[in-house]
């Protein structure tokens, strides 16, 4: 009787090619580029790209395997497709010239002080 360690050992250089590929793209790289979306558009709009994986996985399956889609499929990826848009769009933002500006009162206070800090003589009576 064999272990299950046994039936999950590696078999030959395919799966040593396989395992580095998943190592160096799906770990490796993905996380660097994620890290990256993050520290420059946000945590929020860069996890929306997690909708976008599975869709490219999909596909890359059609073409290089010849995995069949139907129609559910296609409409779960215009789903996710959509979603990701929706997560991604730049917001038109309305502002009104008689309303203050959205700057929380810390940051004003900070604002203050940088100003008082940069021209001290206009401070004075």
């Amino acid at each position: 009787m064999t272990s299950a360690i046994d039936r999950l050992s590696f078999r030959g250089w395919p799966a040593w090619v396989g395992w580095l590929f998943l190592v160096l793209f799906g770990s490796f790289i993905g996380y660097t580029l994620f890290i990256r979306l993050l520290h420059e558009i946000g945590a929020s709009r860069a996890g929306a790209f997690a909708f976008v994986s599975p869709v490219i996985a999909v596909v890359l399956g059609m073409i290089t395997y010849g995995e069949e889609v139907s129609l559910i499929d296609i409409i779960g990826m215009a789903i996710m497709l959509f979603a990701a848009f929706l997560a991604l769009r730049e917001r038109k933002q309305e502002t009104s010239s008689a309303s203050p500006p959205l700057i929380p009162r810390s940051a004003r206070a900070v604002a203050e002080h940088e100003r008082r800090r940069a021209h001290p003589a206009a401070n004075q009576p």
